[in-house]
């Protein structure tokens, strides 16, 4: 059964268009076992996803989406309380050197803070979807590689954009290359379809324009939202384990909120 691990609440400043509660009773609803938050820079919505998806009867998965000094996006789950510790520490480190805004993250910070961390890489705007564009996709992809043993995975996106096959079939060979595991996800920013219009008011307020002068900055399309795995799969019709292993790897993730 898919289960998605890459989404975003309002909690990540104007980058998304859905509370957390409502993302975890979206995915109860589509019939996910588990379902990850991953805010950028902050773990801020995770008690109120935490209790609404317990209540909904689904595994919340906690993590955030580290701001690299590249501008690209590196998300990580906790494990276990110790991964959980090691997250904040790092989020907490870059926020409190940086003025507000302008925080980010150095190589040596993901380093220092890995432990006990799942690594995702290859989503929009992810560290080595930027890399690949860079031409140096395998450099990168190995030194996550070798900071992450055994807990990175690459991840694979389609929401009908026509440069996105391109990347992910450069994310596939580099996968291939290292012996990574490759997963589904649709990078969800909004729990419904329909809540892509408030996602593009936010977008605006967050670049200082209007909705007629935005232009590029808008979403292409409505495609990311919460999807249920009958569509994952339609999506991923020629590489169907990808959807598959979602359920393995939310079953890696021992950590919970409860323990703290």
């Amino acid at each position: 059964m898919f289960c998605e691990l890459h989404t975003r609440s309002a909690f990540s400043f104007l980058s998304s268009g859905s509370q957390p509660q409502r993302l975890a009773q979206r995915a109860a609803e589509l019939g996910m076992s588990a379902a990850a938050l991953i805010d950028r820079d902050t773990v801020a919505g995770a008690v109120r996803f935490h209790f609404e998806a317990k209540e909904q009867g689904i595994k919340p998965i906690i993590g955030s989406e580290i701001t690299l000094d590249d501008g690209s996006l590196l998300p990580l789950i906790p494990m276990t309380l110790k991964g959980y510790q090691n997250l904040s520490r790092l989020i907490t480190d870059i926020k409190l050197r940086n003025k507000k805004g302008e925080h980010f993250a150095t190589r040596k910070d993901i380093e220092k803070f890995s432990e006990d961390l799942l690594c995702f890489t290859g989503g929009a705007d992810g560290f080595v979807h930027k890399s690949i564009k860079n031409g140096t996709g395998q450099h990168d992809l190995g030194w996550l590689n070798h900071v992450f043993p055994g807990r990175l995975y690459v991840e694979l996106q389609r929401h009908h954009i026509r440069h996105e096959e391109n990347i992910n079939q450069h994310l596939r060979g580099l996968a291939a290359k290292f012996r990574l595991d490759c997963f589904a996800s649709n990078g969800a920013y909004f729990a419904d379809e329909h809540d892509r219009e408030l996602f593009d008011v936010f977008t605006c307020i967050k670049n200082h324009t209007t909705i007629y002068e935005a232009g590029k900055l808008l979403s292409e399309n409505s495609e990311r939202y919460l999807k249920s795995h009958k569509q994952m799969l339609a999506l991923f019709e020629d590489f169907p384990e990808a959807v598959d292993i979602t359920a393995e790897i939310a079953e890696r993730v021992q950590f919970s909120m409860d323990e703290l």
